[in-house]
């Protein structure tokens, strides 16, 4: 099993919410793949091997980010709340899939176990060597898998993280956040609960940073899970998910 690790997606450790609860997210028609990975947790091309009442399994053929840790994985199929069918997914195909991570299991649902989500273009099709479907913004494409990974590696992929990294401190309840070239455009970051309410929102200088990094406290919010966007004016856009948890 290959295993490529490109820059374009971070990955947090956050706890599922709890699986009895309402899924609440933004569905934009429109959205392409390029822009829903950013909240996956894996991006896996896999093969559908078996499926049953409850969801499938998937080999895995190669990796394009994160770690799954095993080579065989189980996927559940709307049994929670947040989770896609997996039934509409043909036994015996390939497929570029954007996985969340069950963190915290329910019932048979076991923690380590991965789901499609529920709203967006999170799987594409994959056959002789070709991504094909909604890869980007409103149409529909097809491309080798290594024309695929530049699409999502370039700044105007909202889930690319080519220029930002951003990191946020439980302990600490900071934003950091850092860029790996020296901009010229002031970063504009917005925090938004899961109903896509904005909850906080704040515009960086990009004079006002030391070697390209900047600070955000974030203490005056509310416990609980969040969604961070920073956009740069030129069309750059990078989301991640934050859980902001009681102070210790």
């Amino acid at each position: 099993m290959k295993n490529f690790l490109p820059t374009f997606l971070l990955t947090l450790g956050l706890l599922m919410p709890a699986m009895s609860e309402a899924c609440s997210c933004i569905y934009d028609p429109e959205q392409g793949f390029c822009e829903a990975f950013g909240y996956a947790d894996i991006v896996v091309v896999a093969e559908k091997i078996k499926e049953d009442d409850r969801g499938m399994k998937a080999r895995i053929i190669e990796v394009l980010s994160g770690n799954p840790g095993q080579e065989e994985i189980r996927l559940w199929t709307a049994t929670a709340t947040c989770m896609a069918t997996t039934h509409m997914l043909d036994i015996g195909k390939t497929y570029v899939m954007a996985l969340g991570r069950v963190n915290q299991g329910f019932n048979d649902i076991k923690a380590g176990d991965y789901y499609l989500p529920a709203c967006g273009v999170y799987h594409l099709d994959y056959e002789g060597g070709k991504v094909k479907g909604r890869i980007l913004r409103g149409e529909d494409n097809k491309m080798s898998l290594e024309e695929f990974r530049e699409v999502l590696n370039k700044p105007e992929c909202p889930g690319s993280l080519t220029f930002v990294e951003s990191y946020f401190s439980q302990a600490e309840q900071v934003l950091n956040l850092s860029a790996s070239v020296n901009l010229s455009e002031d970063l504009v970051v917005e925090v938004m609960d899961m109903n896509g309410r904005k909850a906080a929102r704040q515009q960086f200088q990009t004079g006002d940073a030391a070697a390209n990094r900047w600070k955000w406290e974030l203490e005056s919010l509310k416990p609980g899970l969040y969604i961070v966007r920073i956009t740069l004016p030129s069309g750059y856009q990078k989301v991640q998910k934050i859980l902001i948890q009681q102070p210790y």
